[in-house]
């Protein structure tokens, strides 16, 4: 982190042989992914998978946060100023994930050793792990969470490449772990930022969403999960939060051009709870009672982590519920696109697609109805305009060929009166000759 931080040129000097010495990363990947169950082994083990977790994920950020100056040493704690700097690794983070790249195939398998080696554990007759409120067959184990991190950091860095190496098994467990460890909240965090980034790459047309939704059948056996009483657990929370990123980003798309739509559309279970998601949803982003914001102070942050991270900004108000801005003008759109909701779950910039009578599979939008309400009117205007053209063209018409008949009647007339005179003329000759 000091090195990453010295902006005098020392700390990049210094940073770039983790970017151009494979031996490194290869040390560092031999040990992580040994299987050891020796205890001294095993923490070397773990120092080793979190020093490459640390590195790479140090490695994605722009700045980084550095030594306080001095005219922060008193005011700048108080008021929660963090002196940021520029990363010096940015120069070689492509270089270290192309080292990382070429052993994630060997880190996805470690990651699905691990419960085959654990299944073998309690297969032996190894006692269940007691904890205050539930029991556990097999811990999570923090390897297993620092290897779920590195997967994390690696496919949301490189989705384009990655997600196509993704081996089908590692994604079957990650579904799997979701609910056979319904109070590891830090895990559920990991997996909704895997789970969030597969869904809006590629607008969600690549081949890792439908592993998720149809081969592993998420969406039914998550469904199946929320409505089940007897079920507990703070996985239930992530599960509503991530029907509702399924919901926002299908409303996002074509449903006769994307797969999410039209998958959604076919699944009974999926429009069935689509009641019971929106009414919860409103009443997870509808603001706060009086009572309730008098004796709640929350904390309000834009990641997912569930820690409370320096700097935060402290509010006893709902932060997913109200108005937000858009084009300057205060628009209310409560859960759907475009709202503070849709914000904090990552779709800030993501729109409604306006091409059909539903928005999304569970229910309509108001900017939809907007745009339709006036294209209709638009429409209705024109053939007014046309209609009246028309009559106007019949009107002018009319009065040009009444015009071009009288015209006719007044040329006979002069050509009568013209003959009459020519008549009298000859008639006056032929008199004076007699």
């Amino acid at each position: 982190m000091k090195l990453a931080a010295d902006h005098t040129g020392g700390g990049e000097m210094l940073l770039q042989p983790l970017g151009h010495c494979p031996e490194i990363v290869q040390v560092l990947v031999d040990v992580s992914c040994s299987q050891t169950k020796d205890v001294q082994d095993s923490q070397v083990r773990d120092a080793a998978l979190d020093t490459l977790m640390k590195i790479t994920q140090l490695s994605t950020e722009a700045t980084v946060q550095a030594e306080p100056r001095t005219d922060q040493l008193y005011s700048g704690f108080a008021n929660g100023q963090i002196n940021e700097v520029q990363n010096q690794m940015v120069s070689v983070k492509e270089h270290l994930h192309d080292l990382i790249e070429s052993h994630f195939v060997e880190i996805c398998r470690t990651l699905t050793n691990t419960a085959h080696i654990q299944r073998k554990e309690v297969e032996q007759g190894r006692a269940p792990i007691k904890h205050g409120g539930y029991v556990v067959d097999v811990p999570f184990t923090y390897y297993r969470l620092l290897l779920v991190k590195l997967l994390r950091v690696c496919v949301s860095t490189r989705p384009e490449k990655l997600f196509d190496e993704l081996p089908r098994e590692t994604s079957r467990l990650l579904c799997h772990w979701l609910l056979q460890y319904p109070f590891a909240s830090l895990y559920h965090n990991e997996f909704m930022e895997i789970f969030s980034c597969a869904l809006k790459f590629r607008d969600s047309d690549h081949e890792i969403v439908k592993i998720f939704l149809q081969k592993n059948k998420l969406i039914s056996v998550l469904i199946e999960y929320y409505l089940d009483d007897s079920k507990k657990g703070d996985v239930k929370g992530h599960i509503l939060r991530m029907m509702n990123m399924i919901r926002l980003m299908a409303s996002s798309l074509s449903p006769s051009h994307h797969f999410l739509p039209q998958f959604l559309k076919s699944h009974e279970a999926w429009r069935a709870f689509q009641p019971r998601l929106l009414e919860d949803t409103y009443k997870l982003a509808e603001p706060w009672d009086e009572s309730i914001a008098a004796s709640l102070r929350i904390v309000h942050h834009a990641k997912s982590t569930g820690m409370m991270p320096y700097g935060s900004v402290i509010s006893d108000v709902n932060p997913l519920a109200g108005d937000v801005e858009l084009d300057g003008d205060l628009v209310e759109h409560g859960i759907d696109l475009c709202s503070r909701f849709a914000n904090e779950l990552g779709f800030e910039g993501y729109v409604a697609f306006a091409g059909s009578d539903k928005a999304s599979p569970g229910g309509t939008t108001s900017n939809s109805k907007k745009k339709k309400k006036k294209k209709w009117k638009k429409k209705k205007g024109q053939q007014q305009n046309m209609q009246e053209n028309i009559c106007d063209g019949n009107e002018k018409s009319l009065l040009t060929q009444n015009n071009t008949d009288n015209e006719g009647i007044e040329s006979d007339d002069i050509k009568n009166e013209k003959r009459g005179n020519k008549n009298e003329t000859q008639k006056r000759v032929y008199d004076d000759l007699d």
